[in-house]
């Protein structure tokens, strides 16, 4: 098995070249570009919404608004909180272990019933990641989330 373990800074503007790394470092059976969808919702929720404290109201009610304390308190944040993913490839599946600083998930988006509302205002990004890997599991403190990819026979 091989373990790859790495981090990055809360800081949106250092999340897709971190996200094009741990897709790099991926086996080649894996179906990379499914996986960087996942993963890429998985860790802007983890930036977002864990690291930056940030609720989707904030988006709702002004977008603008939204984007730009992204951008502040990824200056602020960037030194102090981290979102760490540890890869886990073996020859039948590659496991991501996602643990970040800042906010926890609350509970009820910790579940898979809980996107099954497509009208939904806010938790739409669960469905993606839900279905970009063959098992999703969270951590009991909500800071932190596995995800699975299982490798086709």
């Amino acid at each position: 098995m091989k373990s790859v373990e790495r981090s990055v800074p809360a800081d949106a503007a250092a999340l897709g070249a971190f996200i094009d790394k741990l897709v790099e470092a991926l086996p080649t059976w894996v179906e990379r570009e499914r996986v960087r969808f996942g993963l890429t919702e998985a860790l802007t929720n983890a930036l977002v919404h864990g690291a930056l404290e940030i609720d989707s109201s904030e988006r709702d009610a002004d977008y603008l608004r939204y984007l730009d304390l992204i951008a502040e308190r990824s200056i602020e944040r960037r030194d102090t909180h981290k979102i760490k993913v540890r890869i886990d490839a073996a020859e039948l599946n590659v496991t991501f272990s996602v643990r970040w600083t800042g906010a926890s998930c609350p509970p009820p988006y910790r579940s898979r019933r809980h996107e099954q509302s497509e009208v939904s205002l806010h938790g739409r990004g669960l469905g993606i990641i839900y279905s970009c890997f063959d098992d999703v599991d969270w951590d009991d403190d909500g800071y932190g989330m596995v995800l699975v990819v299982e490798r086709s026979a």
